[in-house]
């Protein structure tokens, strides 16, 4: 994953280029990184269908199932997932064509892990979700983290968080949660290249299908990430410590979602906010609880997160 560093950091430092990456000449499907370039959607119209899993992936001929589950669900009230495909929609500049694809890149080799435990869903009515950075294990099951985040930063960083919501047949949905959690994205020798700090997780929607053991579905070489949507929000000053650094580029996350030059390595907030690209629109206290209501605060000065609103696909799998 050396390359995902070297390739986000390098889309910072040309101003955020719109490169697409495997999308035919009719502003078709994009066969590389699961997006229709001509709306930006990744959903798809055809049914799904059973197709090659992909072949980074460990025992990925083995894999069954349109949307390439691990392992099928066979327990409707205990639901274990993997995000498997995602299209950011906000902050535009997370949610640039190119980023979109390292990100997918990055979730098919299985060195970007996320979970979404769901419980209680036997019938309708509450439930619980637990979502965060997902331990692979060489068995290729998976493990919440506990408190195994790497210096510097707390240890229990990549832990997860747990949000009660609702099921009502086979969709799950959450209101706004307090809570804080990191997800990130390692190298091949399992070390962290970039990390997502979140704050305030809600699951606006997570539609199950194939027995509850997807959510969306693998047509092809793409996902259909329109089942599954999730809003979140990453804080300016827990991006400015997230540091992308390569060669004589180096920048902060933080810089990077405002917009600003990658090769500058001071921190993003020595530069007046009301100057920014792309402002932030909430504000989040520090037990994660986030506001981005019209008046919530001023973008050009009191708002200190962004919004980050994605779309996802996610895949059965074994959780330890």
């Amino acid at each position: 994953m050396k390359n995902l560093n070297w390739l986000v950091v390098t889309l910072a430092a040309t101003g955020l280029m719109m490169i697409g990456c495997g999308d035919d000449d009719t502003g078709g499907t994009d066969t590389d990184i699961g997006t229709d370039t001509s709306t930006g959607d990744t959903s798809v119209d055809a049914p799904p269908v059973t197709v090659p899993c992909p072949p980074e992936a460990p025992d990925g001929d083995g894999l069954m199932g349109a949307c390439c589950y691990r392992k099928a669900q066979d327990d409707p009230a205990e639901v274990e997932l993997r995000l498997a495909g995602i299209k950011i929609n906000s902050p535009s500049t997370l949610g640039n064509v190119v980023v979109r694809g390292l990100l997918n890149d990055a979730l098919d080799t299985e060195t970007f892990n996320w979970l979404m435990k769901v419980e209680g869903g036997a019938a309708d009515g509450d439930i619980t979700v637990q979502t965060g950075y997902g331990d692979r294990q060489a068995d290729t099951t998976f493990s919440f983290a506990s408190g195994i985040a790497p210096m510097p930063g707390a240890a229990d960083r990549w832990d997860p968080v747990t949000i009660d919501g609702t099921i009502s047949g086979e969709t799950v949905s959450t209101p706004v949660a307090t809570g804080r959690f990191t997800v990130p994205i390692l190298d091949e020798d399992d070390n962290p290249t970039i990390e997502l700090p979140l704050n305030s997780p809600e699951l606006n929607n997570l539609t199950l299908s194939e027995n509850r053991s997807c959510v969306g579905a693998r047509t092809g070489t793409v996902y259909s990430t329109m089942d599954g949507e999730i809003t979140m929000f990453i804080r300016v000053d827990d991006a400015d410590a997230v540091m992308l650094d390569v060669s004589v580029i180096s920048t902060s996350l933080c810089n990077f979602i405002r917009g600003g030059d990658s090769t500058e390595m001071a921190s993003c907030t020595t530069f007046p906010q009301d100057t920014w690209t792309v402002k932030p629109d909430a504000i989040c206290d520090d037990a994660g609880v986030c506001d981005n209501a019209d008046g919530a605060c001023d973008p050009d000065t009191t708002c200190n997160a962004w919004t980050l609103n994605a779309n996802f696909a996610a895949h059965g799998v074994e959780i330890n």
